[in-house]
């Protein structure tokens, strides 16, 4: 039962270990400038509703302060995006268990 209470942080920081590594191979291969759409495709409900009109709505327009503020959006709301996902499925697993057990 102590690894239900870790799903939701593990998801975030497996995430979040994703964006870091993404953003940062991107950032210094040229030839990676495309690699940030795998964690858009991996965010895609939240990416779509939240990140990307956020993204637009904040004036970043001066070079590299743009992948700084993408990897910064995608880091957090993603990372809380996968937060509620475990905390989700902890719930629902807890709640599959206490049925089995009765």
């Amino acid at each position: 039962m102590k690894f239900l209470k870790l799903i939701p942080w593990i998801l975030a920081g497996l995430h979040a270990l994703l964006t870091i590594v993404v953003f940062l191979v991107g950032n210094l291969s040229s030839r990676a400038g495309l690699l940030p759409i795998i964690v858009y495709a991996v965010d895609y409900p939240c990416s779509a509703l939240f990140i990307e009109p956020l993204r637009h709505a904040i004036p970043h327009e001066w070079g590299s302060t743009k992948v700084i503020l993408d990897a910064t959006l995608y880091l957090l709301l993603g990372s809380v995006w996968f937060y509620s996902i475990g905390v989700l499925i902890k719930v629902g697993l807890a709640r599959l268990s206490n049925g089995w057990a009765k």
